[in-house]
């Protein structure tokens, strides 16, 4: 809610949690700078708990939690 992580959910059955402003870094510094791109690392975190694809990712409105389903017909 605060906007500061955003997490993607993958075919191969990973979960990624970026944080957003390192994001926006990496692309504010294009292609001209690809060292800074390669110093700045954005993911904090890689889940690889479900077997199949991810569909979805959520993250709770009140809590620390992040809520995630896959094609493995499992909620996590």
């Amino acid at each position: 809610p605060d906007g500061r992580l955003v997490a993607t959910g993958s075919a191969d059955t990973s979960i990624k949690i970026l944080e957003v402003e390192k994001m926006k870094t990496v692309v504010d510094a294009g292609p001209s700078a690809p060292e800074t791109a390669t110093q700045i690392r954005p993911v904090l975190r890689i889940f690889y708990d479900h077997l199949q694809p991810i569909n979805d990712v959520d993250f709770h409105p009140h809590a620390p939690l992040l809520i995630s389903g896959a094609k493995d017909r499992t909620i996590k």
